[in-house]
C-alpha cells in the first residue's frame, strides 16, 4: 500500500491510498483505493473503492496490456494525479518519505501565489456550482441581489503578471501555454497590466456559442506550441473574455471585494480599454470583458435562446468569493455566490444496455467502476433517422442514476425507452442531429417497449 497526505486549508490534513488486491497465488488486477481526513493522529475514513480495469488493447499488438499490467498503468496514473493536486507520499509514521512534517506554508501564513516563479501545479481556482435551485436564484432577483453574466463556450486561460512584469499562461491544470498565444501575452504587456496580477480569460473560438467551435479550441489548447500556432495562422486567433481578477497587484481582491463591485470593475475598467486596443492595433478584436446582462431572469432566458448562448453565469451580488476564491489542493472549490444557469431540454431515446455484445459503431453502454464496479455504468442511446429506415447512435449517459437504479438496471431487458435531459444539441450530421447531447442525465424510464422514438 501506498499513502499520501495532503495540507488542506479548511478541514486540516486529509490523506489517500491505495493498493493491490489479488488472491493468493494470482497476479494483481483490482485496485483499492481509501480517502478520507487526519485528526490527532488519527485517520478516519470518508469512502473507499474497488476497481478492476482489465485488459487494454488489442491482443497480439504491442499497445496490448493485460488486467494486471493495466492495472500498474493505472496505479501510476493516479498517483501522478495526486501529487499534482499537492499530496506528499508519506511512510508508516506519517511523515514524508524525504523526511519533515505534511505541511505547506502557503496554509500556515495564509494562502501565497507566487510572482517570481511559476505557478504550482496544485493551485486551482474556484468554478461556478453547476445547479442551483429556481427558488434561490428567485429570490436573489426578488432582493435584487444577482448578477447575470454570460457564459462562454470555451477553455480557461490564466494570466499571471510576474513581478518583472511579463505575461505567463496557463490551462485550468496549470500547464504552461504561454508560446501558445503571442497575441495574448503582447496585449498584456502593451496594455502595461500591473505586476503581481492573476486574470482569468475563457479562450474562446466564433461566437464562443457552438460545440464545433469549442472542439476547435480544444484541439488549439491540447496542441505542441507550433501546431497551435499553425492552427490559429489557418483560421482565426483565439478570443479571450475577461470574466475574473482574482489578484490584482498583490491584493487578494476576491476575498475583500463582493461579486458586484468585482463585476463591474472588469466591465468598467476593462470595456473601453479592450476596445481602444483593437482600433489601435488595426487587427480581428481578441479582448473582451465580462458582460453583464440587464435585465430580468425571464429576458435573460429569451436573450440566451435568440442568440444561441450556452447560458449565463450568476453571482450573489453581495456575496464574496472570500476563502473559495482558490486553492492548493488542486481540486476547483464550487462557492454559492457563483452559479451556471442553463437552458434545459428532455426527450425520448432508445437505450441498450449490453456491454460484452456492444461494438466501436454499435456501442451498447459501459460498465461501471470503482465502487459501480459490474453495475451499470452508462446507457447508449439511440434514435430512428428521419426516414425511419436506422437507429443512429447519439451518446452515452452515465450520470442521474440512484445508486439502486444502476442495481436494477443492470438486471433489465433491453433496449427500452428512457427520458433523457440535457443542456444543447447542436451538431448536425446526414440532415440529422448526431453525438448531440450536452451534459446529458437520465432522468426515468418511459417505457419497457421500444416504440422508435424519432430524430
Amino acid at each position: 500500500m501506498r499513502e499520501f497526505r495532503q495540507k488542506h486549508g479548511r478541514s486540516g490534513e486529509r490523506y489517500w491510498s491505495i493498493s493491490f488486491e489479488a488472491p493468493p497465488g494470482k497476479p494483481p488486477e483490482v485496485l483499492v483505493t481509501e480517502w478520507g481526513a487526519v485528526k490527532d493522529g488519527t485517520k478516519k475514513e470518508h469512502g473507499k473503492t474497488k476497481d478492476r480495469p482489465g485488459p487494454k488493447g488489442k491482443a497480439g499488438t504491442k499497445a496490448f496490456m493485460d488486467a494486471s499490467a493495466n492495472a500498474c498503468f493505472n496505479m501510476d496514473r493516479l498517483i501522478r494525479k495526486k501529487i499534482e493536486e499537492g499530496y506528499v507520499e508519506v511512510g508508516l509514521d506519517g511523515r514524508p518519505l524525504l523526511g519533515g512534517p505534511v505541511e505547506n506554508p502557503q496554509y500556515d501564513t495564509g494562502p501565497e501565489i507566487p510572482f517570481d516563479d511559476i505557478l504550482p501545479k496544485n493551485l486551482c481556482f474556484s468554478k461556478p456550482k453547476n445547479n442551483v435551485s429556481p427558488k434561490f436564484v428567485a429570490k436573489l432577483e426578488a432582493d435584487n441581489d444577482l448578477i447575470l453574466t454570460r457564459k462562454i463556450n470555451g477553455m480557461m486561460t490564466i494570466a499571471q503578471i510576474m513581478n518583472d512584469g511579463r505575461p505567463r499562461l496557463y490551462t485550468r491544470r496549470m500547464d504552461d501555454i504561454t508560446n501558445h498565444f503571442p497575441h495574448l501575452v503582447t496585449a498584456l504587456r502593451e496594455l502595461k497590466f500591473p505586476p503581481k496580477s492573476i486574470l482569468l480569460f475563457e479562450a474562446f473560438m466564433g461566437d464562443g456559442n457552438d460545440k464545433r467551435d469549442l472542439l476547435r479550441v480544444q484541439s488549439i489548447m491540447r496542441s505542441k506550441t507550433d501546431r497551435a500556432i499553425q492552427l490559429q495562422d489557418e483560421g482565426e486567433c483565439m478570443k479571450f473574455y475577461l470574466l475574473r481578477i482574482p489578484v490584482w497587484r498583490g491584493r487578494y481582491i476576491e476575498q475583500t471585494m463582493t461579486c458586484g463591485e468585482l463585476c463591474h470593475k472588469i466591465e468598467n475598467d476593462f470595456t473601453d480599454m479592450f476596445l481602444d486596443y483593437h482600433e489601435l492595433m488595426e487587427e480581428d478584436r481578441f479582448l473582451f470583458p465580462l458582460d453583464n446582462f440587464e435585465g430580468s431572469v425571464a429576458e435573460a432566458k429569451d436573450e440566451a435562446a435568440l442568440n444561441g448562448y450556452e447560458g449565463w453565469v450568476g453571482y450573489q451580488k453581495n456575496a464574496m468569493f472570500g476563502e473559495y476564491s482558490f486553492s492548493f489542493h488542486g481540486k476547483p472549490d464550487r462557492p454559492g455566490c457563483c452559479f451556471k444557469l442553463k437552458a434545459e431540454y428532455e426527450d425520448d431515446f432508445i437505450a441498450y444496455y449490453a456491454p460484452e455484445y456492444g461494438t466501436k459503431e454499435y456501442p451498447q453502454g459501459s460498465f461501471g467502476t470503482g465502487k459501480n464496479m459490474g453495475l451499470l455504468g452508462t446507457l447508449s442511446l439511440y434514435q430512428m433517422s428521419p426516414d425511419l429506415n436506422k437507429q443512429v447512435y447519439i451518446c452515452e449517459v452515465g450520470s442521474g442514476f440512484t445508486d439502486r437504479q444502476r442495481l436494477e438496471m443492470s438486471k433489465m431487458e433491453y433496449p427500452m425507452v428512457v427520458t433523457v435531459k440535457y443542456t444543447s444539441r447542436q451538431y448536425v450530421s446526414e440532415g440529422y442531429a448526431t453525438n448531440a447531447l450536452e451534459f446529458p442525465r437520465f432522468d426515468q424510464i418511459h417505457h419497457t417497449e421500444v416504440y422508435n422514438p424519432k430524430l
